[in-house]
């Protein structure tokens, strides 16, 4: 074998790892964004699901903009009864929604990191929260979700079988 022989074996091998390397390197990032948006659609139906069994037996729902660390954040108190109550917290710098128990008075919750080791957390890269016509007996969740470059939004309406 000669030298220039060498040097065209080499840049030949050379050209197809690099083609090898782009394959792999693209196959890896899709095969990542898929499992981002799945990931999405799997949170997303999990707390829909969450949410929609929580309010439909809810007797009546409020906002609430007390013990809110930042204007951002947004909290709903689910009533059932008197003394049966449970507040949806949706924490914006956390981009999760927690559910709180707070069988008694709602307001009595500090809003602290505290608070985040003791609640139930409902779901995660939640990019929005809100839940509207809640002076009714039918409201409507909208929610969207986060994750890298994939984001998945959801809008369900939900009968509230026990309001007023």
């Amino acid at each position: 074998m000669s030298l220039i022989e060498l040097i065209i074996s080499m840049a030949i091998s050379g050209i197809v790892l690099s083609m090898i390397i782009i394959i792999i390197s693209n196959a890896s990032h899709g095969f990542r964004r898929t499992n981002d948006e799945v990931n999405l659609q799997l949170e997303a139906q999990t707390a829909t699901n969450q949410l929609t069994n929580l309010i439909m037996e809810a007797s009546q729902i409020d906002p609430s903009s007390n013990l809110l660390s930042s204007p951002l954040d947004k909290k709903y108190v689910v009533t059932y009864n008197a003394s049966k109550n449970y507040a949806i917290l949706f924490v914006k710098d956390k981009n999760s929604l927690f559910l709180i128990d707070t069988t008694g008075n709602a307001d009595a919750v500090p809003y602290s990191e505290e608070i985040f080791k003791k609640q139930y957390l409902m779901a995660e890269f939640v990019e929005d929260f809100t839940i509207s016509g809640y002076s009714t007996n039918k409201v409507t969740i909208d929610i969207s979700f986060a994750l890298g470059e994939d984001t998945y939004s959801v809008s369900k309406s939900i009968k509230l079988r026990n309001a007023k």
